[in-house]
């Protein structure tokens, strides 16, 4: 009974990690400067458009995204996210007319180009996240923006625009969760609408629910072995 107990009270403090999602359609968090939501083309059994109109997104056949922020001939666009975390990822929209971007992490500036050529098939990508970085201090509020800086440089075409400003959602890490149950992974979402958290098209390593600090657990277990050897 007494090893029960001593594994009990040690298994209590076991810290967790986890993503939460933040949609660009939650604006009570996330502030858009010339960019808004921008319609998703739906498509029926058959993979047909249902009740298209003029400019709406065809990211189909993957779904990747049920909604995004895009803006055309994106001029002084930009999305700013304040967030308490250890790891930021940006999930965008990715084709050939995405604009270079320029990203500022706590004062930091890293230029992105977003330029990229879909999968087969496939008008846009959004596989992978446009921009990641770890190693935050968790204690800290953090505040990322994501702004247009110009014509992405990889473009070969004949078009002077600057291209297509696009944000699906922010997703960072919390390591701020104290495990009271059995170790498990969890993603948390929050956003002011009902679309789908995570996009079906990312890397579920990146943009799902980062599994447990295995370094703590490893503490956790050699402490166990020291508590019941001392019982």
């Amino acid at each position: 009974m007494h090893k029960t107990i001593a594994i009990a009270l040690i298994l209590t403090g076991v810290s967790l990690s986890q993503n939460i999602t933040v949609n660009e359609t939650d604006t009570s968090q996330i502030t858009l400067v010339n960019a808004s939501d921008a319609l998703i083309c739906q498509l029926d059994s058959n993979g047909t458009i249902v009740g298209s109109t003029a400019g709406c997104y065809n990211v189909a056949p993957s779904g990747c995204t049920d909604s995004v922020a895009m803006q055309q001939n994106a001029v002084n666009s930009s999305a700013t996210f304040k967030f308490n975390g250890t790891a930021i990822f940006i999930n965008s929209l990715q084709y050939q007319f995405s604009p270079e971007y320029t990203v500022t992490l706590d004062g930091e500036s890293t230029d992105v180009d977003g330029y990229a050529v879909p999968p087969a098939n496939s008008p846009f990508s959004c596989a992978a996240p446009l921009f990641s970085k770890s190693g935050l201090d968790k204690n800290s509020e953090h505040t990322i923006v994501l702004a247009t800086k110009g014509r992405s440089p990889s473009r070969t075409d004949s078009q002077t625009d600057v291209g297509e400003f696009s944000l699906i959602s922010f997703v960072y890490t919390s390591d701020n969760v104290t495990n009271t149950s059995s170790p498990s992974d969890s993603t948390t979402t929050s956003s002011a609408s009902s679309s789908s958290a995570t996009p079906k098209g990312t890397s579920s390593s990146i943009l799902n629910a980062m599994p447990m600090s295995w370094v703590k657990v490893s503490e956790s277990l050699m402490m166990i072995v020291l508590a019941l050897t001392m019982l």
